[in-house]
């Protein structure tokens, strides 16, 4: 994995830790693995929901908002993509401000 996405899966991680401690997010972690985040959000994005409905969105929020913060990045509000979407768009958006090309 790349320096991005070692933040993402670790932003992951930590927003879901954040939002409900440590024993639910391990067992999030588990069964929906963070790591796939990396690899193909929008998979990890269906894996939540199938898993979560209607409350995947605040478990997507929670990472989106741990992941801009890591990266100290502004998060928009206004502007609502979806969630996968909205995760390619700050890998650009690293990548571009370390001028590297996403790989």
């Amino acid at each position: 994995m790349n320096n991005f996405e070692n933040i993402l899966v670790n932003s992951a991680r930590s927003g879901l830790r954040k939002l409900l401690g440590d024993s639910p997010a391990a067992t999030i972690d588990f069964y929906c693995d963070s790591s796939m985040l990396a690899e193909n959000p929008h998979r990890y994005e269906k894996e939540l929901e199938n898993m979560f409905g209607i409350g995947a969105n605040v478990l997507r929020e929670a990472v989106l908002n741990e992941l801009h913060m890591q990266l100290g990045l502004q998060r928009l509000k206004k502007i609502r993509k979806n969630f996968a979407d909205e995760i390619l768009e700050v890998r650009r958006e690293y990548h571009s401000r370390n001028n590297r090309q996403p790989s």
